[in-house]
């Protein structure tokens, strides 16, 4: 089979699951894998011999060409030789050579990236549809902005790339929750040092785009409003009170803010404290912020919440097949849930 038919494959796989919507259709897409019958992965092998030999010919000829002229002119000549041959209608072969023995090489590893994204994002799916997962169409930022300031992040751009819909059912204090994952980009100025035409040092500016990501789970939580808990830097507390526990090592790395100082006493019970606690021991750069419309945001900087352990891709087309056909846990989620759970319960029995 060749690497051709290898992507019309991989094509109708990531075609079919555009429309996916339960795990049967995540497992039909899964199967045109398993009926190829062979590891369903790019032959590179010509591709990287290609670009090797393309880029050798390309050095080659660039270092022969220097060489030589550094023997008829000497060494203190080489900038100007350096000069001369890139302004000389021959340097044209040996850097097209290296161009395309570059891209080549590129292409041939951006393609096999592919593959392996298209394996995780069926394993992806398919675990989403296992815990009744549900992903929804991205609200506004600036909406979420307006309620919580974990999501005034970022000078340039601002995005949701994930919105999904869960449910943690219970006997008690059964609820819903969104997961998202927020996607924002700041600029900044940044100054350097270079040399002009001339050979000078000169100082430059230039913009710099700085990439950030961050996660987290909204539910109704009417118990109490206007309340930020914070563990970790980068957010804004929009409340100017701000509340120590009798704990110093708790007030060591929590920080916490309210509209009045009365419900954030109320709030932060020794239940609650022990579940911050617990939390901050698996999520990174913590928050909770209870909104004034009385909705809850646990937001948090590590981005595996959402994932499972996948043993399997498309060079093992069968075992990758049935792994799907079992049940992915998302452990992660569930404590996260299962913690919200309990600040639900010590907050309920304060009301």
């Amino acid at each position: 089979m060749s690497n051709a038919n290898i992507k019309q494959v991989l094509d109708r796989i990531e075609q079919s699951l555009e429309a996916a919507s339960r795990s049967k259709d995540v497992l039909a897409a899964a199967m045109l894998a398993k009926n190829y019958g062979k590891p369903l992965v790019y032959d590179n092998r010509a591709s990287y011999i290609g670009g090797a030999i393309l880029l050798l010919i390309g050095v080659g000829i660039l270092g022969r060409s220097v060489g030589l002229s550094i023997m008829y002119f000497g060494l203190y000549e080489l900038e100007s030789i350096l000069i001369g041959m890139l302004m000389s209608p021959f340097v044209i072969l040996p850097a097209g050579c290296i161009i395309a023995g570059s891209v080549l090489i590129y292409k041939t590893r951006k393609r096999s990236k592919g593959s392996g994204a298209l394996a995780k994002k069926l394993f992806f799916l398919d675990s989403i549809f296992d815990n009744n997962l549900e992903k929804l169409p991205c609200p506004p930022v600036e909406e979420l902005k307006r309620e919580f300031t974990t999501f005034d992040r970022g000078n340039s751009s601002r995005n949701i790339r994930l919105f999904i819909k869960g449910a943690h059912k219970a006997k008690q204090d059964s609820f819903d929750y969104n997961y998202f994952h927020f996607q924002y980009v700041s600029t900044r100025s940044e100054s350097y040092s270079t040399k002009d035409s001339s050979g000078n040092y000169v100082t430059r500016t230039r913009t710099v785009y700085d990439h950030g990501d961050h996660f987290g789970l909204i539910i109704d939580f009417p118990f109490f409003k206007e309340i930020h808990v914070t563990r970790g830097q980068g957010y804004v507390h929009r409340y100017k009170g701000e509340w120590a526990s009798s704990s110093v090592e708790f007030s060591n790395e929590f920080v916490g803010s309210a509209a009045d100082q009365k419900d954030l006493h109320a709030f932060m019970t020794p239940a609650v404290i022990s579940v911050l606690n617990s939390l901050a021991e698996s999520l990174s750069s913590l928050s909770v912020e209870i909104s004034s419309k009385g909705r809850l945001c646990l937001s948090f900087s590590s981005g595996d919440v959402l994932s499972g352990d996948q043993t399997y891709d498309f060079s093992q087309p069968k075992e990758f097949y049935e792994e799907l056909c079992g049940r992915t846990d998302l452990k992660k989620l569930e404590t996260t849930v299962s913690s919200l759970q309990k600040l639900i319960k010590a907050s309920n029995k304060k009301r």
